[in-house]
């Protein structure tokens, strides 16, 4: 539909009206929120949509000299400039548009797109069955401090970087926990997702979390595996309303194998949180015990998950409407598809212990 100022300039030139001077309809708005996520040799762009636009324009200067120049148009909130010269730093404008206007300039963001560096496990880790490895700090090779982290890559060698669409990324906050980098969940949309992947966990599984929740969110989750409800989950979150934790998980016909621990979690107090599950044929019964810095809080018997990809991996969020989303600061998340020994547990114990200050035994 034509705007109202189109349709009374148009009757009053048909019919002979004086229909007076129309004003021209109000601006459009600026692009906000306007993000730049620098990789190798391209930037990712994210900005916030504007009411009544049809359309953006992303305009590009290199920070040495020279003007900003188009590079794309299109009618989505996002765009990657490829073919970039890594160590460039490029400034980025974002303007919106529509049939009768065009808005201001956004407000430039710069990024300097660099060669990936290559992760690797610390010595201190068992590799064999390492599923992955995400630590805070490596956030930090594509995101600044106080950032929205949108890419938390995974440091196992299995390339499963975690991602999250800009607007639902936690935040990196640098030296906050032993000197190390966290990430910051606000407990109201945060979230990261997890590439398909962790099939067979027949051999057992172990998981290690280091976590400080800034508020206890009923039923919300530090790590969802699976493919929607009761589909091969495997799953670390807190149970119900208490200060327990829960581990499930669910066999082939969607049956629940799942306990409660003991009070483990605390406002505002960083732990680490181990789930060791013993190995076994598909929809076995198995035990599984869950501690806390090294000391057992809980154990009870689950279901060896059926061996299939799962493709709805959460961290932080649930597929339950009900539960919160994790509100609190996550520093590494470290996942094997075995049951470690007793000797590498103390291994990978001793490092995060050392590593985050924590009190583990």
């Amino acid at each position: 539909m034509q705007p109202n100022w189109v349709r009374c300039t148009y009757l009053g030139q048909k019919y002979g009206l004086d229909v007076g001077e129309v004003p021209p309809p109000p601006p459009l708005n600026a692009p906000s929120t306007v993000g730049a996520t620098a990789g190798d040799s391209q930037v990712s762009l994210t900005w916030g949509a504007v009411s009544g636009a049809s359309g953006y324009k992303v305009y590009r200067r290199a920070i040495a000299g020279g003007a900003h120049v188009q590079i794309h148009e299109g009618t989505g909130t996002g765009y990657t400039d490829v073919g970039l010269t890594n160590g460039t730093t490029y400034g980025y404008l974002v303007k919106a548009y529509d049939s009768q206007r065009e808005s201001a300039n956004s407000t430039e963001v710069q990024a300097t797109p660099a060669g990936a560096t290559v992760l690797v496990p610390p010595a201190q880790l068992p590799t064999a069955g390492l599923s992955l490895l995400l630590d805070a700090g490596n956030a930090a090779l594509t995101s600044s401090n106080g950032s929205e982290v949108t890419l938390w890559r995974d440091a196992s060698g299995a390339n499963r970087n975690a991602m999250s669409q800009s607007g639902h990324g936690p935040t990196l906050i640098s030296a906050a926990l032993g000197g190390d980098a966290v990430l910051r969940f606000d407990g109201q949309n945060d979230y990261l997702d997890l590439p398909a992947a962790f099939a067979d966990f027949t051999g057992g599984m172990t998981l290690f979390v280091v976590a400080r929740p800034t508020a206890l969110q009923a039923g919300s989750k530090l790590l969802l595996l699976g493919n929607g409800a009761g589909q091969g989950n495997v799953a670390l979150g807190r149970n119900g309303n208490g200060a327990g934790l829960q581990y499930f998980t669910t066999d082939s016909a969607g049956s629940y194998g799942w306990f409660g621990t003991a009070d483990a979690l605390t406002s505002n107090e960083a732990a680490l949180y181990t789930v060791v599950q013993a190995g076994g044929g598909a929809n076995a019964s198995v035990l599984s015990t869950v501690s806390k810095n090294g000391v057992a809080v809980g154990s009870g018997t689950v279901f060896v998950p059926p061996v299939v990809t799962r493709s709805a991996n959460y961290i932080g969020r649930s597929y339950w409407g009900g539960d919160g989303y994790f509100a609190g600061d996550l520093a590494e998340i470290i996942l094997y598809n075995r049951a470690l020994s007793a000797a590498e547990l103390g291994a990978v114990h001793t490092y995060l212990g050392q590593k985050y200050g924590l009190p583990v035994q």
